[in-house]
């Protein structure tokens, strides 16, 4: 491919892939595996988890790239895709009981900022409190996208409001807990990419 090998940047790369250039999406794929695949293996200690993740991450950047909008550098957007999944991946587990505190917390104490490391579930803990604290609708909104994995038109649908409030409502809800956590690292990454979808 002629624009990979002249230098074109990341960010333009994406610009291809977004118009259906499966040729700049592979350049990507294969420039950021090995890294992250590095990351999702310290944090989850599990090769087939590991594995897991990365394909759900490339497949999505392809099957949703019309929607990806990225305001900062690809890497960064991987990274901190990368790192949400594998807080969500830990979350299912959380909810069918299925970890272990004492092991998650050596793995995600990077979760907080350096002066405030969190477990695992003080984190989560702290995500609760703040989703709590928004108003109804913003509430109901994200409960719907977090825990029921809904899009924007189906969150519509059930709650009898146009896309476009809903849409709204997302970001009114994703600016308020980003206020309210701003001081968790770890959670600004868990939330940096629950509507990127």
């Amino acid at each position: 491919m002629g624009v990979v090998n002249h230098g074109i940047s990341d960010e333009a790369l994406f610009g291809l892939v977004k118009q259906g250039d499966r040729q700049a999406y592979s350049f990507l794929y294969k420039k950021y595996w090995d890294e992250l695949f590095r990351v999702a293996y310290h944090l989850t200690d599990s090769l087939a988890d590991t594995e897991d993740l990365l394909h759900e991450l490339f497949a999505e950047l392809w099957l949703k790239k019309e929607r990806v909008e990225i305001a900062g550098s690809f890497g960064a957007y991987v990274r901190t895709s990368l790192k949400y999944k594998v807080f969500r991946h830990y979350d299912r587990k959380r909810r069918k009981g299925e970890w272990n505190e004492e092991v998650m917390k050596d793995r995600l104490v990077a979760a907080g900022s350096a002066d405030q490391p969190l477990s695992f579930e003080e984190l989560y803990g702290l995500i609760e409190v703040a989703v709590e604290n928004l108003p109804e609708k913003c509430r109901a909104v994200y409960k719907l996208s977090r825990e029921e994995n809904k899009n924007v038109r189906e969150i519509a649908q059930i709650l009898g409001i146009s896309p476009n409030t809903a849409q709204n409502h997302i970001n009114k809800a994703l600016k308020e807990l980003r206020l309210s956590l701003r001081d968790y690292v770890g959670v600004a990454l868990l939330l940096s990419s629950i509507w990127n979808e």
